[in-house]
């Protein structure tokens, strides 16, 4: 594990513990005595499945999404300092809250941007805002682009692993929250196949990687 401690999430799953690295966006689990494995993550899988098109831009889109999530995330801590925040970002800001405002979602901050894994098969994930509308479970993945149809077997895969964890979340509903300077748009997600899909190309991609002919 390359990772000093410093750079390091460690996060406690009954005996398991699991490390999160946040440099390097690397998950580690260690279970017991037995060695810590390094565990791909959920984006890792959808790339190598080939759901998703590798990014080839000039930084500009992650480090506006790293800031967006960063912000709104102590925003729901109430730990934000708006007078402090970067012009840049304010406007994300204001759009979250106008979410959070007309749909009532609550964020159950214990869970939000807390890294988890998959027990079955073994992936690591950070889901970004887990919480509830009226009391009922809501899944919540805050997007800055433009809508892709893997951001919908991103937020699937997620929900089983909060579900494996937290039952409460087995039939949350899923929302995909695109945020802009001028506001938000919601999207749900309803396929209730994609998470099967998601174990699928997980089979796949580890098949792949044991059984393929190397060219």
């Amino acid at each position: 594990m390359p990772a000093t401690a410093s750079d390091l999430i460690e996060v406690a799953y009954g005996a398991d513990v699991l490390r999160f690295s946040e440099i390097e966006h690397t998950y580690w689990l260690q279970q017991g005595d037995a060695v810590a494995r390094q565990l791909p993550s959920v984006t890792q899988i959808i790339k190598q499945a080939g759901y998703c098109r590798p990014y080839n831009g000039d930084g500009s889109a992650s480090w506006l999404g790293r800031h967006i999530h960063s912000a709104t995330f102590f925003d729901d801590q109430q730990d934000l300092d708006m007078d402090q925040l970067d012009p840049a970002i304010a406007p994300y800001v204001e759009a979250w809250r106008r979410f959070r405002a007309e749909t009532r979602f609550v964020p159950d901050v214990a869970l939000c941007e807390r890294p988890i894994f998959d027990r079955l098969h073994l992936v690591g994930g950070t889901p970004d805002a887990p919480g509830a509308v009226a009391g009922d479970g809501v899944l919540v993945e805050k997007k800055s682009g433009v809508y892709a149809g893997f951001h919908e077997i991103q937020v699937a895969a997620y929900r089983q692993m909060l579900a494996q964890h937290y039952p409460q979340f087995a039939t949350a509903r899923m929302w995909l929250v695109y945020l802009s300077p001028t506001g938000y748009q919601l999207r749900e997600v309803t396929d209730k196949h994609l998470g099967a899909l998601f174990y699928a190309m997980t089979a796949c991609v580890r098949g792949k990687e044991r059984y393929a002919e190397k060219r």
